[in-house]
């Protein structure tokens, strides 16, 4: 999928987790160094405990609304703890909310390496 198709399904599953009441803390596309796949790193909001529960919710919501998807599927999702090292540092760096999206490339932070990178929503508050 190209960038902008990415973060349009990305910023569609969110408004959709939104009206749910579960709106993530967190989720940005990662690509695989090695692959070049993309995938959507969530990370839930509190209420979500079951990681296999956050599973097929999501996938409920993609299969009900799929006509506001274009090639997004539940393996393209990939739930992440906020306990991640990733997430763990980005949380200190930035707020990303709304529609806003941040992009970054193959990047080294505290100790920290993220791949390319589209950050949709980054909300510890």
């Amino acid at each position: 999928m190209d960038q902008s198709t990415l973060v349009e399904n990305g910023h569609a599953l969110i408004n959709l987790l939104s009206e749910q009441n579960m709106k993530p803390r967190a989720a940005l596309w990662v690509t695989s160094p090695e692959t070049g796949i993309w995938r959507l790193w969530i990370v839930p909001n509190k209420a979500a405990k079951d990681k296999y529960e956050f599973y097929k919710q999501i996938a409920e919501l993609i299969s009900k609304n799929r006509a506001n998807f274009s090639n997004l599927e539940i393996s393209d999702i990939e739930y992440v703890p906020d306990t991640h090292p990733a997430i763990a540092a980005l949380r200190r760096m930035m707020k990303v909310t709304g529609n806003s999206v941040m992009v970054m490339q193959s990047s080294s932070f505290n100790g920290v390496f993220l791949p390319d990178s589209i950050i949709l929503e980054m909300d510890f508050e």
